[in-house]
């Protein structure tokens, strides 16, 4: 009887230190839960603010080259067609009058174009289609660019502050073609969810030219809105600029 007690009193012992160690376990799982998905919380912040400070940066340089935009239009263009008016109706005749109408219609449009720039209230409802058309009409008006867009429809995105990006991710990719790859020749195709810039300029090193600003913002703005970027350019063969909208995100 005594030995049946000491196996009952060991086995006790041994099912409450199995009982500890299955407690101990699951605590420390329950543990390690939770440093990760706190982990997983504040990363998930991290990319929430990083995004939202990226969507005040890029309004910033919309404004930037807003006023960048208006200052050029006002000393380049209205300036030159307001003295031209000047210059027509101090001798006055049936075709110059006639001549600075148009001018003035000329003028008046383009302060229009203006004003709606100004208007900052735009960036909540940008649309990408209208933006890429004006962009062309200005660059062809120059002489020295030839545009190509197949424009089959607005890209599809997430919410509007995506729209931000995109948007400046075009305005890098145009400057960067203007400023460096002494090209004449553009082409844009854009659907729901691809867009493509390509130009028949000097090309570039791809691995050089990434470690450069421009590229860097392009590439975080397509991360932050969960796009995949492909960049090809070789030596005298122009550059290619493929962004592509996927349906996941890693910022909301």
């Amino acid at each position: 009887m005594f030995e049946d007690q000491s196996e009952i009193v060991f086995t006790v012992i041994v099912s409450s230190i199995m009982l500890l160690i299955i407690i101990s376990f699951i605590i420390i799982m329950l543990f390690i839960h939770q440093k990760r998905v706190l982990r997983h919380q504040k990363n998930i912040a991290k990319l929430k603010q990083k995004y939202q400070e990226e969507i005040m940066r890029a309004q910033m340089e919309m404004q930037e080259e807003t006023l960048d935009y208006v200052g050029r239009e006002l000393h380049d263009n209205i300036g030159q067609i307001l003295s031209l008016i000047k210059l027509n109706l101090m001798n006055a005749q049936d075709q110059q009058i006639r001549e600075s109408r148009k001018l003035i219609g000329t003028a008046i449009h383009d302060l229009r174009n203006i004003s709606h720039t100004l208007n900052l209230t735009w960036t909540e409802n940008i649309n990408l289609t209208a933006f890429i058309q004006n962009t062309a009409k200005s660059l062809e008006s120059s002489n020295k660019y030839n545009l190509q867009l197949n424009l089959k429809s607005e890209l599809i995105l997430k919410n509007k502050e995506d729209y931000i990006l995109v948007y400046r991710m075009i305005q890098e990719i145009i400057q960067n073609i203007l400023k460096h790859a002494e090209a004449n020749q553009i082409q844009v195709f854009m659907d729901e969810k691809l867009l493509e810039i390509n130009d028949n300029g000097r090309g570039f090193d791809v691995k050089t030219a990434s470690l450069g600003t421009g590229i860097k913002n392009i590439k975080a703005r397509a991360s932050l809105i969960g796009a995949d970027l492909e960049i090809k350019s070789s030596q005298n063969k122009g550059s290619i600029f493929r962004i592509t909208i996927n349906d996941g995100k890693y910022a909301n």
